[in-house]
């Protein structure tokens, strides 16, 4: 049982808004946000994929019902596998190979995937699939980045086309419905737009041009597509009251919230036309851009400080707004938001964290209180160590180094930060089990982590 909640007031808007979900903890306890991207070359070197964290819904991809405490490498994969991305959406877990061969352009990357099939997100005619499984309705696409949200897949081909699939109950496929889809279905709106990025959250996505321009579809309670809040409406139903089920109670169908409008179609958001746009990262119910000069723009929930917007901006935060770093003159070039706190990464390889404190996520020490501004994790800058990515997960953060270490620290539970233990940590932490390892490329889901090593 994961020991805290997301925070109750973001979760209690959302979640009870959404009644179709049965409660807050299952909510909490399905996952991910951040893709990740690797840099493969054409060598013939060994890559290995490890999982750690929780085994709900079969995420993990590997043998037995339990959670594993230290990372264990998915060995259901071909040989020689180069793998271009991978990540975890709440049911799922996902990797895309790099095969592309400049002697021959018919060859396609594959897609694979690996966890629970609900509502279609897996686009794979079973329930469940223990081990990865390749989508085989994809192996003619020449995929570039696949993302997941809490039910729903989203592909970005290399000709910059968007497909979707999976639940669709608020419009997050961007098709003009709300009808879920079992396999990849083109969003035909941004077809004559040339897409390099996408993201999504919860049930939002969101989508980056060439041209520098961004749209989002889907659930905007928060304003996490950028646009004007519609209030929802609230319909009584004369549904019979369920066996089990309490009059009125959470999982109860008699009250649904209806939005007046679904953001049900790519809608091109407001407040970016003299900004060039070029990469995309979702937190569940936030969005953060980065642009080609390096800087960031948030929008959506800013309950606890998760958008870095200072103490000014709190609550719901729907216009795009310029996030300001005062500790530093970095650019920022990654970043990674999770259900409650936001990593940045900056040109020289510092750290810092916004948002909720409790357990360490923050990577801050003992002092646990939440930050509304960016921080600077000052354990990396002592230690002089430079890292080159980072991962924001439900409850806790990793951070991967230059010199291919890889450390976690944040919420213990079912063993996701690899210490071989369920303990929370305040302050990064190097995972000793890749001590030995090159790690390449890392991953944050909500209850679960996922490492790549070079050998």
């Amino acid at each position: 049982m994961i020991k805290t909640i997301v925070n109750q007031t973001i979760l209690n808007k959302n979640f009870i808004n959404k009644n179709v979900y049965n409660n807050i903890n299952k909510c909490y306890h399905h996952h991910h946000y951040t893709t990740t991207t690797t840099n493969t070359t054409t060598d013939k070197s060994r890559q290995k994929l490890f999982s750690f964290g929780s085994f709900d819904n079969l995420k993990l991809g590997v043998p037995g019902n339990n959670d594993k405490l230290i990372p264990t490498q998915i060995t259901h994969l071909p040989p020689f596998l180069k793998i271009k991305q991978f990540g975890s959406s709440w049911l799922n877990s996902f990797l895309l190979t790099d095969e592309q061969n400049e002697n021959d352009p018919t060859i396609s990357n594959k897609v694979y995937m690996w966890g629970t099939n609900k509502s279609g997100n897996m686009s794979l005619p079973s329930e469940q699939y223990r081990f990865p499984t390749t989508i085989d309705l994809l192996k003619n696409t020449f995929v570039e980045k696949v993302i997941g949200g809490r039910s729903f897949t989203l592909v970005l081909t290399r000709d910059g086309k968007v497909l979707g699939f999976g639940e669709n109950n608020f419009g997050q496929l961007g098709l003009g419905d709300t009808r879920n889809r079992t396999a990849p279905t083109p969003v035909e709106t941004l077809n004559n737009q040339h897409i390099i990025d996408i993201g999504v959250g919860l049930d939002h996505s969101i989508a980056v041009t060439k041209a520098g321009h961004v749209f989002g579809w889907g659930y905007n309670v928060e304003g996490q597509i950028g646009q004007k809040v519609v209030e929802y409406t609230r319909m009584n139903s004369t549904t019979e009251v369920m066996d089990g089920e309490e009059e009125g109670g959470a999982g109860s169908l008699r009250e649904q919230m209806i939005p007046d409008v679904e953001y049900t179609l790519p809608t091109l958001v407001p407040g970016l036309e003299q900004i060039k746009i070029s990469n995309v990262f979702c937190g569940y119910d936030s969005t953060f851009l980065l642009s080609a000069r390096g800087n960031v723009y948030s929008f959506g929930s800013n309950e606890i400080g998760t958008l870095g917007l200072g103490s000014e901006l709190k609550g719901r935060v729907t216009k795009p707004t310029k996030i300001k770093f005062t500790e530093t003159n970095e650019k920022i070039k990654q970043l990674s938001s999770g259900a409650s706190h936001t990593l940045f990464l900056t040109s020289g390889g510092n750290v810092y964290s916004c948002g909720w404190g409790t357990e360490g996520r923050l990577g801050l020490g003992m002092d646990t209180s939440n930050r509304d501004s960016p921080t600077l994790l000052k354990y990396f800058n002592q230690n002089k160590i430079k890292i080159v990515k980072v991962a924001a997960g439900g409850s806790h953060s990793m951070a991967l180094d230059d010199q291919g270490r890889v450390y976690t620290w944040g919420n213990g539970s079912n063993g996701k930060l690899g210490h071989g233990n369920e303990s929370d940590e305040n302050l990064p932490k190097q995972i000793n089990f890749f001590s030995h390892s090159n790690v390449i490329d890392i991953f944050a889901g909500i209850d679960n982590s996922l490492v790549l090593i070079k050998e």
